[in-house]
Parts: structure tokens; C-alpha cells; sequence
């Protein structure tokens, strides 16, 4: 069972991924129990946050009640893309921006996002 935490990958980091996919794909994934596996990829940032918004929908369960987290790595302006994308597919009881620090920068890297409800 998976958490409701969705990562988009800035398209600027150099690490090689799980699979075997180069660096420069943007990619969605997602942190579950067991880790962090890749739940999609997309080329170009406008089709992986179709992607993450489209996932987001899709698993919020019981979303009336719930917070939308949303955290960014140095790109402001894409969490509020990300947010008025989310909020016009599912009602949620509050929306929470954030700068990320510490150990989430790792994984959204400069321009990232990262989604929890």
C-alpha cells in the first residue's frame, strides 16, 4: 500500500535512475512503504505535472478531509500551476506551499515538486 506522496524530478540531475533511464527525463514517482519506486516518466515538465496531477486525482481518497501539501524546490510559480491543477480535479479542506529543505531537496531537486495528501 502506497502513501499519497508524489515526487516530479527537475530535469537537471545527473544521477542514473532505476531501469536504466538516462538523465534529462522528468519523471514522477512515488514514495511507498517499501521505498521509493518509479511510478512514471514524462518528457518535458508540463507532461509530468499532467501526469502527477492525474495520479494525485486518482488515489485521493476521502480528499474533502484531508490537507494538500505542496512543497517546491526554487520554482514557486509550478507549485501554484500544481495547485490550481489539483484543486480544480478534488476538494481538499486546505492547501499548505512550502519551500523544501533538508532531505526532500534530494529527491525534487532545483525546480521539483513534491505532492502529499
Amino acid at each position: 500500500m502506497y502513501s499519497s506522496c508524489l515526487v516530479m524530478r527537475c530535469p537537471f540531475d545527473t544521477q542514473r535512475r532505476p531501469g536504466g533511464i538516462p538523465p534529462g527525463l522528468n519523471t514522477v514517482q512515488l514514495f511507498g512503504e517499501a521505498g521509493v519506486d518509479q511510478l512514471d516518466q514524462a518528457r518535458g515538465i508540463n507532461k509530468a505535472l499532467v501526469k502527477m496531477v492525474d495520479y494525485v486525482a486518482k488515489g485521493a481518497v476521502d480528499s474533502k478531509n484531508k490537507v494538500l501539501g505542496i512543497t517546491h524546490c526554487n520554482c514557486p510559480a509550478r507549485a501554484e500551476i500544481v495547485k490550481d491543477a489539483i484543486l480544480k480535479r478534488i476538494p481538499v479542506k486546505d492547501v499548505v506551499l512550502l519551500d523544501t529543505a533538508g532531505v526532500s531537496t534530494m529527491y525534487a531537486n532545483d525546480g521539483g515538486v513534491i505532492v502529499v495528501i
